[in-house]
Formats: structure tokens, sequence, C-alpha cells
């Protein structure tokens, strides 16, 4: 399992989960979200969000905990100065998601949207948003 060295860990109240941005180095897309079971050496549960062939351009979660809002960049492109175009063919330009990470039993959705090597959570997510400008710092 590779080293989690890299990206942006906010912890969920309680402080018996954290989600964790990832992406390899130099990698603008196949970007995920990540859980963790913080203690002195976390471990990775799984994964709670795939952007597939976007980059995650930022996160966040509500006060409770309970959900995530995160904003992806379709058109980020794998190399530096890859035409401004969303890279998934029939994907918006930009998106924000909202994920559940405390979904009631039976509500798993798979999401398929690209290769993780972390079991996939099944966490429920839908788009809340989808348009031509992308966003900004995110803050519920």
């Amino acid at each position: 399992m590779p080293e989690l060295s890299d990206g942006l860990a906010l912890a969920r109240p309680g402080g018996e989960r954290m989600l964790l941005s990832k992406s390899a180095a130099m990698d603008t897309w196949n970007h995920e979200l990540l859980v963790l079971q913080p203690p002195a050496r976390p471990r990775v549960t799984g994964s709670a969000f795939h952007a597939g062939c976007g980059f995650i351009a930022g996160f966040t979660l509500d006060p409770s905990g309970r959900h995530a809002l995160v904003a992806v960049d379709y058109r980020a492109g794998m190399y530096q100065g890859d035409p401004p175009e969303p890279m998934c063919p029939g994907a918006p330009p930009y998106a924000l998601y909202r994920i559940d990470l405390a979904p009631p039993p039976g509500a798993a959705t798979p999401n398929p949207a690209g290769y993780s090597q972390y079991p996939d959570l099944g966490l429920p997510h839908r788009s809340v948003w989808e348009g031509d400008r992308p966003i900004g710092p995110l803050a519920w």
C-alpha cells in the first residue's frame, strides 16, 4: 500500500474518521477521497469518492461531518497545455457533488468513475451543480 503523503485531510467531528484527498505525484486526474481511521498510523478504510478523469478542486465537510461537498474540474487535462475541454465524454466542465458519509444500511451505490487500489465504500453521492465556471473555495 503506498504512503499517504499528499493531499488535504479533514477530521470528522468526534475524531474517529478523517477524509483525505489523494492523488499521485504530478497527476491532474484520477483523484479520490479516502476515509481513514486515524490512530497513530492511519489505516485506509476505503474510497469515499472517485473523480475518474476529473481533478478534485476542493472539498469540505458539513458541521456534523455527515456530508461532504466535492468540487470537480473536468477541464484540467492530463498534461500542461492540454486543451480546456472536458476529458470525460459527456462530462460538464465543472461539477459539485454531495456525498453522504453516514448512509443508512443498504444505501450503498458503487462509484465506477475510476480506478482505485482501495475498496469502494459505495457512499451515496449525487451531482448538485454543473456549470461552465470553476468553483472557488468551498465552505459549508
